[in-house]
């Protein structure tokens, strides 16, 4: 029997997440050989209740942002930091940059490493 808990698994090029916020839920990404020197970012749960992982490969060391967006181009935060190499985690707790709680509705979410930039939408629900 294989007990789930949140976290994240890793198994050759897939990875996991199991997700135990109100409901058993898994996630999982899945990276071809082809584009394992790739900048990628996405963002686990989507949609989100509370908070969400947003989950960026870098093929190099740096400084990696994450910018989210309301549906009119608004800047709601900005998260981030220097991270390794490899395949990083970096969470935001659904708040705006004061602090408060953002609304239910679709946001934009923008990475970026360097001069490499990936972007994606996402889904809160309040």
């Amino acid at each position: 029997m294989i007990k789930r808990e949140p976290g994240v698994v890793c198994a050759g090029l897939v990875v996991w997440e199991f997700i135990d916020e109100d409901r058993n839920e898994i996630s999982v990404k899945e990276f071809n050989s082809n584009t394992l020197e790739e900048f990628d970012a996405y963002a686990i749960p989507n949609p989100a209740k509370r908070s969400v992982r947003f989950y960026c490969r870098l093929p190099v060391p740096g400084e990696i942002r994450v910018k989210i967006y309301t549906a009119t181009g608004r800047l709601v935060r900005k998260i981030g930091g220097y991270k390794a190499a490899g395949l990083q985690r970096i969470i935001w707790d659904g708040k705006d940059s004061s602090g408060r709680d953002i609304s239910t509705g679709i946001y934009f979410y923008r990475a970026e490493l360097m001069d490499r930039v990936k972007t994606g939408k996402l889904i809160l629900l309040r």
